[in-house]
């Protein structure tokens, strides 16, 4: 008794551990994370700060729009939802930055809420100004100032080692957004995403008919010669009966 009773703590014990393992892995492959649009532009100081902004970022109304002069000027951001490995695009649109005075930019980059810690790979960045692709990056520029999050960066005034990356249209104060802007990237070792549809497998071969065995032959009944030599000697003698029966009568 002792014994079963053992055994029964152990399962239970067993089956708690791989529901437990079963929610983890669940719950992390429903991980969403955001990705934001960020910029900001010399002259006129219109921008869009990180999401970790205290004075501008997410938890502030001045987050939903680009920002001139403490003012949202109407313009159009999308940001996008990160649900796993994938190819992303995130913009603004509808607000020519010139209009308070731009010139050129000061930052261009996307801030998201992918940890570091989650080891998230950043890759194809591909910025365009107006249509025109200004940076094509094969690799993601993490900013130096995010020590926590995920931060690509593609313009920065102030910062050399990306504007050796980018070679000189970082200094060019010509790129100036007048209708839109948009940052396409791909996000690998998060997992989840899109997964590939699983393998139709072969169809197994029908195996042929097995032949049908030939009808064995019906065997043949032997005559029995004592069988045949009795009936001989029966109807000898019913002959023979016969004949006396006959005779018989003729007498009489």
């Amino acid at each position: 008794m002792k014994m079963r009773k053992i055994l029964a703590t152990l399962a239970a014990a067993v089956v708690a551990c791989s529901a437990m393992v079963t929610s983890a892995f669940a719950a992390d492959a429903e991980t969403t994370y955001h990705a934001y649009f960020g910029i900001q532009c010399n002259g006129s100081w219109a921008f869009r700060n990180a999401w970790t902004d205290a004075s501008y970022g997410a938890e502030t109304d001045f987050f939903k729009d680009i920002t001139a002069n403490d003012t949202s000027v109407g313009a159009k951001v999308v940001d996008a939802e990160v649900t796993g490995d994938g190819t992303y695009t995130v913009s603004v649109s509808g607000y020519d930055f010139k209009t308070n005075g731009a010139t050129g930019l000061n930052l261009l980059f996307v801030s998201t809420d992918i940890p570091l810690s989650a080891n998230a790979k950043v890759t194809d960045v591909v910025a365009k100004i107006d249509g025109k692709e200004v940076v094509n990056n094969k690799d993601g520029f993490q900013s130096p100032d995010d020590k926590d999050y995920v931060n690509i960066m593609m313009y920065n005034a102030w910062n050399d080692d990306l504007n050796a990356l980018n070679g000189k249209v970082n200094e060019d104060a010509s790129f100036a957004p007048t209708d839109t802007v948009e940052i396409t990237f791909t996000i690998s070792g998060l997992g989840g995403g899109a997964a590939d549809p699983e393998p139709t497998p072969d169809p197994e071969p029908t195996p042929d008919p097995e032949p049908t065995p030939d009808p064995e032959p019906t065997p043949e009944v032997p005559k029995n010669p004592e069988t045949g030599s009795t009936a001989g000697l029966a109807l000898a003698g019913l002959a023979l009966a016969g004949v006396a029966v006959v005779a018989t009568k003729k007498s009489k």
